[in-house]
């Protein structure tokens, strides 16, 4: 990532921006984010941005402006959207260093899941320092620094003044085992009264006794700590018991665990992503596809319920209308973000869901994603890890194939940077060829087997038992002969009301344009009687029963 200068930034925001104005801070922020988006623009070849990038750098800019809560609103962002980039949580420290969350995010983000052992005890002790109530830390800080004494003491201190005064006995118990010598404040309240001398058998306690007579029994620490932990509610103290056993090899140990918790909670969206990941780990893959399905489930149904939209996937044949679809559903759904693409629209051997596309889907934001993804293993995987519902558009592959012929030859005539990427899928000399030379490569070994294996694999998915998402198949024949019953379809998949919806126009078709023609059966009047033959001949029974059927809309 290269940054800009600071001093050219800060000169140049300056003069454009309106921070002087008396507005919100959100305004003030909002205003500085457009501005500085639209230096990006007006400079397109200094840098290429991901969205926490641009975050970090417009802390950094606020920061050196004085204006500390925006910068801090800034540093936050960068945290949300990459939560392994220890930099934002130090500067927002820096702002705010009484900010107990920051370092608990620091600790539990950062430190912990990278193993930083030092790093993460001092960053635990600083959350109790500025929050001695807050008890997920001493859980966290117990499970690295297990015979410290103190921890167990200021644990029961906890409990005591929280009530629950069962818990309390336990850890001030353990205070004593480690440091039978300490003599100090065993908790304010009356309702304790002796119950600290209680000693530990079997998981019972004796009568209280006096504590010269005590007679102290060094119990299991680790069982003692897991006891107490798996009381609190708190999603980071369970990951922490949970990495515990995993370093010691306990895996069916902690599958039971994810297990208990999702029985007692199960519509919990993190109890079922957690015992997903331990499956995966466990190689039990079919079972962690449920856990993960079961847990996107939870949480789209609930935002729909609150009339947002959620993530929508598209998986769309290239050349079948998936931009037009995508662009019509997010203005007709009111979706602010425009969709994510999720592979490129001049090579179909991107087979792989990109990396972009799993950083759009992880966020909590409305998004539509576009793709040209397989079916295969790994796209499935990524797919079912986020999403409850998925949209695959095709079309005729033979018609499919005529317009990704002149597609390319579009791009070939435009002579822009995208051309360099065709050579590398392409004969030499292929657009020095005729229309008939470059339809009967296309189908011989070109695009048209690629789109045979992309409906053929979509359709075998959405039979698969393993592969949980429901599949609506949509295709570009019924956009073009009922667009709105087309749409209206997808609404009803999804749960989202026709009255609020804004159907789309039909796109003006233009040659030598991306929206060329439109038509569906323009191949039976190109291709040769050979060429439709050959082309005929290819089709497997299933893709061939499917594009055969109804051409009404369902």
């Amino acid at each position: 990532m290269k940054l800009y200068k600071k001093e050219q930034l800060i000169e140049w925001i300056s003069k454009n921006s309106a921070l002087t104005l008396e507005e919100s801070v959100d305004s003030r922020l909002e205003e500085v984010i457009s501005r500085y988006k639209e230096f990006i623009e007006k400079n397109p070849d200094e840098s290429q941005f991901q969205d926490w990038e641009l975050w970090w750098q417009l802390g950094g800019i606020l920061e050196e402006l004085g204006q500390v809560p925006e910068a801090l609103a800034a540093y936050q962002q960068v945290i949300k959207l990459n939560s392994y980039w220890v930099q934002a949580y130090q500067n927002a420290i820096k702002l705010q260093p009484e900010n107990y969350e920051l370092w608990w995010q620091l600790a539990c983000n950062v430190y912990a899941e990278q193993g930083l052992i030092e790093e993460a005890t001092e960053a635990y002790q600083s959350v109790v320092k500025l929050n001695p109530d807050f008890l997920p830390a001493y859980y966290c800080l117990l499970e690295l620094q297990l015979e410290n004494w103190e921890i167990w003491w200021k644990l029961g201190k906890v409990l005591d003044k929280q009530n629950q005064y069962e818990q309390a006995v336990v850890a001030y118990n353990q205070a004593i085992v480690l440091n039978p010598d300490f003599d100090g404040d065993f908790g304010n309240d009356n309702d304790i009264d002796d119950r600290y001398i209680y000693v530990q058998t079997s998981g019972d306690y004796s009568e209280p006794t006096s504590k010269t007579k005590i007679e102290l029994i060094k119990s299991d620490l680790k069982k003692t700590y897991v006891r107490l932990a798996k009381q609190t509610t708190d999603l980071n103290v369970y990951r922490h018991l949970s990495k515990t056993w995993q370093r010691q090899g306990h895996l069916n140990k902690v599958i039971t665990f994810w297990q208990k918790l999702v029985k007692t909670e199960p519509t919990n969206v993190n109890f079922n992503i957690e015992m997903g990941n331990i499956l995966l780990l466990l190689e039990r893959r079919n079972e962690a596809l449920n856990s993960y399905y079961r847990a996107n489930q939870i949480y789209l149904e609930e935002v729909r319920r609150n009339g947002r939209t959620g993530r929508l996937f598209l998986i769309t044949l290239p050349k079948s209308g998936g931009q037009y679809l995508a662009i019509s559903l997010q203005k007709g759904l009111g979706i602010n973000q425009a969709p994510l693409p999720g592979s490129n629209n001049i090579s179909f051997d991107d087979v792989l869901i990109m990396p972009s596309v799993h950083n759009g889907l992880h966020s909590s934001k409305d998004i539509i994603v576009v793709s040209h993804a397989y079916s295969n293993d790994f796209n499935r995987l990524a797919i079912t890890q986020y999403v409850d519902k998925l949209i695959v558009n095709v079309r005729d592959p033979r018609q499919a194939t005529l317009s990704h012929i002149h597609n390319l030859n579009l791009i070939h005539r435009q002579a822009g940077k995208e051309q360099l990427l065709l050579s590398v899928h392409l004969p030499q000399k292929y657009f020095l060829w005729s229309l008939s030379e470059q339809i009967t490569w296309q189908i011989d070994q070109g695009f048209f087997p690629k789109a045979i294996q992309f409906i053929q694999g979509w359709l075998e998915a959405d039979e698969d038992p393993n592969f949980y998402p429901p599949i609506l198949f949509t295709r570009y024949e019924h956009l073009v002969e009922a667009p709105e019953k087309y749409f209206t379809r997808i609404l009803k998949f999804y749960g989202f009301s026709e009255s609020s919806f804004d159907f789309p126009e039909q796109p003006k078709f233009q040659e030598k344009s991306h929206y060329r023609k439109g038509e569906i059966d323009e191949w039976k009047k190109v291709f040769t009687s050979e060429q439709a033959d050959k082309a005929c001949s290819m089709l497997p029974e299933k893709v061939n029963k499917f594009l055969n059927g109804s051409s009404d809309v369902e």
